[in-house]
């Protein structure tokens, strides 16, 4: 019989927060230690089906995998197949990054600098879901305009493979996740010899293994009719519109808002939150948080409430706007 597929539902999403919202760090130090808490009062919940709570479960151990990998102070596995320590639990990213490399020439981008930037990237990987690669535009269908502006022109699409999601240890292949949306940036004039659309590419890339929070690239297709380059990215509005400026706050933790961490469809008017956080950096000179790790536990304290701390100095009419955002 067919495993039942879960998605996310209303009993699960309210378990979800008791989850995260009755962790007192005070007591569940580190990162091991935390999610073993977490992990048992979804074991201990008898409302679940034995296939809801593997499904919360596996959610857990992705984000826990994920805040591991860079982590000097999380616990090392060694890898049964390469013997290499890695950090993850789920999967070896040296296995991973070996996998990429034996595929390395059964694609290219017919761009001899791209192919080595995307090589370059794969063999940085940490992890299945953070993996860039370049994609046939035939790989995306129901491709629709969207938005434009500055530099580029935003479209919606459905990619047919999905990206890279899980590590098969036994198989030892990376497998996909299946039919879903994306969104692509279409970078106007990349065609020519400007730098200036490889330099936002690379960078791009480079954020992509910082945070959990920042919408992930997945990689770079071509539009066949002007030959530009898109950038295949996760549809969750956090990167902010296409014509805001590159130095721009979309993707910062510190400066995101409650609403789009907790899940909510991104809006400009949950920039006000951002220009609180603004206000306050501009009025004291420091970085929002710089005494937290932009991690996991942040944003659940974003969620409930934590805000910089409002300074006597500070002139009341301006500490009370920036309250008001």
């Amino acid at each position: 019989m067919a495993t039942q597929k879960i998605d996310w539902n209303e009993k699960l999403l309210r378990v979800w927060g008791i989850v995260y919202y009755s962790l007192d760090p005070r007591i569940h130090k580190t990162i091991t230690e935390k999610e073993k808490y977490r992990k048992n009062i979804i074991k201990n919940n008898s409302s679940f089906t034995k296939n809801e709570k593997k499904f919360l479960i596996n959610e857990l151990r992705d984000i826990y995998d994920a805040l591991r990998i860079g982590n000097n102070f999380a616990e090392k596995q060694q890898c049964n197949n390469c013997q290499n320590w890695h950090q993850a639990t789920q999967y070896c990213e040296f296995c991973i990054r070996k996998y990429l490399k034996n595929n390395f020439g059964n694609w290219t981008s017919g761009n001899n600098e791209i192919d080595k930037l995307i090589q370059e990237c794969q063999q940085k990987t940490v992890a299945p879901d953070s993996v860039i690669e370049w994609i046939e535009y035939d790989q995306f269908e129901n491709v629709e305009h969207l938005t434009e502006g500055g530099c580029a022109t935003i479209y919606t699409a459905i990619w047919k493979e999905g990206y890279y999601d899980k590590w098969n240890s036994e198989r030892q292949t990376l497998e996909r996740f299946g039919r879903q949306k994306t969104i692509l940036k279409r970078l106007n004039n990349s065609n020519n010899n400007s730098v200036n659309w490889f330099q936002e590419v690379t960078l791009s890339f480079t954020l992509n293994k910082t945070s959990v929070f920042l919408a992930k690239f997945y990689g770079l297709t071509k539009y066949p009719t002007t030959q530009d380059y898109m950038l295949s990215i996760s549809d969750l509005g956090l990167s902010g519109p296409v014509d805001k400026p590159s130095n721009g706050i979309y993707g910062n933790l510190p400066y995101i808002s409650p609403e789009v961490i907790c899940g909510e469809i991104y809006t400009t008017k949950l920039d006000i939150y951002s220009m609180g956080i603004l206000m306050w950096e501009v009025i004291t000179g420091k970085t929002p948080f710089d005494d937290y790790e932009h991690d996991l536990e942040l944003a659940l304290d974003i969620v409930k409430g934590c805000r910089p701390k409002i300074y006597e100095y500070i002139p009341h009419e301006y500490a009370t706007l920036m309250k008001q955002c």
